[in-house]
């Protein structure tokens, strides 16, 4: 490779290398350039195949979180019909309360509390079957990867925030929709 002088200006050349080794060949060329003493910049160096494996990489990520966020809002969606289902369905059963003299916020406070009970249980339960296949899943990957099998707590303690506002904000509808119907008619 030459650098040419055109007009007092320095033009640059262009080369394009078909390899198995793209990094050795990067390594062999700046060698060669430095023991010139041509100028060049890190950045002049392109590699195609790191480049299209990133992009292939990039893709996936972009793929993996894509299923997980409609996964997790096929999820709340369900949660939140679920209860929101059972509550309508237990009608009968909050009218002979109230006929019975318990208060709006008696019902209230037993139906949070009855909701936390569960989603605790579904945290519990969940977590120790997330992390056993977790534990799984790096074990696996310990074969080609060496790699600390850490739990995600952070990831764990948002997972389960999530679950107590879904839960808290679907009870606070169904709440609502049922505060608007007279109940006690519903015995007769």
């Amino acid at each position: 490779c030459e650098v040419f002088e055109i007009n007092g200006e320095i033009a640059q050349v262009q080369v394009s290398f078909k390899t198995s080794d793209s990094q050795k060949l990067i390594e062999d060329v700046i060698c060669i350039l430095e023991a010139h003493d041509v100028f060049y910049d890190g950045n002049d160096f392109a590699d195609k195949k790191s480049e299209e494996a990133e992009r292939r990489n990039t893709a996936l990520v972009i793929r993996v979180f894509s299923s997980g966020f409609l996964i997790s809002l096929i999820a709340a969606v369900n949660v939140f019909n679920t209860i929101s289902t059972n509550l309508i369905l237990r009608k009968r059963d909050f009218a002979m309360l109230a006929s019975i003299g318990m208060t709006e916020n008696q019902k209230r406070r037993m139906l949070y509390y009855e909701c936390q009970s569960c989603v605790i249980r579904a945290i519990l339960w969940g977590g120790a079957a997330g992390i056993g296949v977790l534990m799984l899943i790096k074990r696996t990957f310990s074969l080609v990867i060496e790699e600390a099998a850490l739990i995600p707590w952070h990831a764990i303690v948002v997972m389960a925030a999530g679950t107590f506002v879904i839960v808290a904000l679907t009870m606070r509808y169904s709440l609502k929709r049922l505060e608007n119907e007279a109940l006690i008619s519903v015995l007769r």
